[in-house]
């Protein structure tokens, strides 16, 4: 027999708002089950994979001087994964960030230790 704990899920993200400056979303409960809050961004030229505490909900794209105009996200910014990230491999953000990051599906197979993973809806 399996049992499954309903009280021990990661909240859905909802209010997703994708413009061209920044990102926001909420949450429908609380966070502090997850680890980090992971975004991947993707235009025409480039890609980032971007790793937030799990408690927020906000993404401003940085500004960038005229001499790294080449490295800003050009037309066409799109939201490919915005994601609430539970690993075993980590005990909460300061233990990821202290670890470095890398991106949930890259992440090394760690036996006994599983990922949860939330995705937000379109």
């Amino acid at each position: 027999m399996i049992a499954v704990d309903l009280n021990d899920r990661l909240p859905a993200i909802t209010q997703r708002t994708l413009s061209d400056e920044d990102l926001a979303w909420n949450f429908d409960g609380h966070t502090d089950l997850g680890d980090a809050v992971q975004i991947v961004l993707m235009w025409p030229e480039g890609i980032w994979t971007i790793f937030l505490p799990p408690t927020a909900v906000r993404f401003s794209l940085p500004m960038f001087p005229d001499e790294l105009a080449s490295a800003r996200p050009s037309g066409g910014l799109m939201l490919s994964s915005l994601e609430l990230v539970d690993d075993d491999a980590y005990d909460g953000w300061v233990k990821l960030v202290s670890d470095g990051s890398f991106p949930i599906d890259e992440a090394p197979d760690f036996p006994d230790q599983a990922t949860r993973v939330r995705y937000s809806g379109k």
